[in-house]
């Protein structure tokens, strides 16, 4: 299924994988995984525990739907008391569409208290900041771009989606 030299999402970190091995002392094989954007640090996995851990790295034709679908993709629509527990369920799918619909709903949240010179909910800004953290960098290693070309694109088409669909007078 995993090859070495693959590149691999281990929970929400782009790795490649470096090796496998076994251990001498429980006989279990491991692969040994280097973070892309951190190569100085090594994750070992046992094999067994691959399943719920470890996936494909998402193609560049699913990076790219992911932009496509943006603008259409629904906000979560949920009072203030209710949205966390949507993000923490977005979050723990670890599927990308959840993930993005977390970005989104969280930038339309911060725009909107911006505009009515509210102060931001931290908890929004803590979630966007972690789905960023989560999906960017799979997409640009997807794609082959910087994370921060990622992020400029999702902002263009989060600023083109927000001024269609702002409420008259915000």
């Amino acid at each position: 299924m995993f090859e070495i030299n693959d590149i691999v999402m281990y929970k929400f970190v782009v790795c490649k994988i470096k090796e496998s091995f076994t251990r001498s002392e429980t006989k279990e094989k491991y692969f040994s995984l280097r973070p892309i954007f951190d190569p100085s640090s090594e994750i070992l996995i046992p094999m067994s525990n691959l399943s719920s851990n470890m996936r494909n790295l998402i193609t560049p034709e699913k990076a790219n739907e992911l932009f496509d679908m943006f603008e259409s993709l629904e906000i979560i629509d949920k009072p203030t008391k209710f949205i966390e527990s949507e993000y923490r369920k977005a979050i723990v799918s670890t599927q990308p569409e959840d993930l993005l619909k977390v970005i989104k709903t969280t930038k339309c949240r911060i725009q909107e208290k911006s505009n009515l010179h509210l102060r931001r909910n931290e908890k929004d800004a803590q979630y966007l900041s972690r789905c960023e953290e989560y999906l960017y960098p799979e997409i640009a290693v997807s794609l082959g771009i910087t994370i921060d070309e990622v992020s400029e694109r999702f902002n263009l088409l989060m600023d083109r989606w927000y001024s269609t669909h702002q409420q008259p007078n915000s």
